[in-house]
């Protein structure tokens, strides 16, 4: 038996899962330029700040299967149909709607995308507060 779940559930699911997002962040996305044929990473921030959930905790390592690591030091929730890449940062200033001194994460591996939110692995960046 499978069970479908009606456009007013789904709807009320993804507001839920935005209302529960107390933190806020600012998308950094990558954009490296070049020069004298050199790639220097670099990021651009966005000018509007969008809704997040932070869950940090203890580090750990997943090996990939080209034998390099990845750190991950928590997860951020996104609402549904925030565009985001596996290079891009996200600036954290508010953690449960109190500004913080500035958390920044790095993506790592790929987002993905849920029935009511978007969900990445992070790993911090530049310690700030992160409560």
């Amino acid at each position: 038996m499978t069970i479908r779940l009606t456009a007013s559930e789904l709807d009320w699911m993804r507001d839920t899962q935005q209302d529960t997002m107390q933190d806020l962040g600012y998308i950094q996305d990558y954009g490296p330029t070049v020069t004298d044929g050199e790639e220097i990473e670099a990021w651009t921030e966005r000018s509007d700040a969008v809704p997040v959930g932070v869950r940090m905790k203890s580090s750990e390592e997943i090996r990939k299967p080209n034998m390099t690591t990845d750190r991950i030091d928590g997860t951020l929730r996104l609402p549904l149909g925030t565009q985001i890449s596996n290079r891009d940062r996200v600036r954290i200033v508010q953690r449960y709607s109190q500004d913080i001194t500035a958390l920044v994460v790095s993506v790592v591996g790929s987002p993905r995308e849920y029935s009511s939110m978007v969900k990445v692995d992070i790993e911090i960046v530049e310690p700030g507060d992160n409560r």
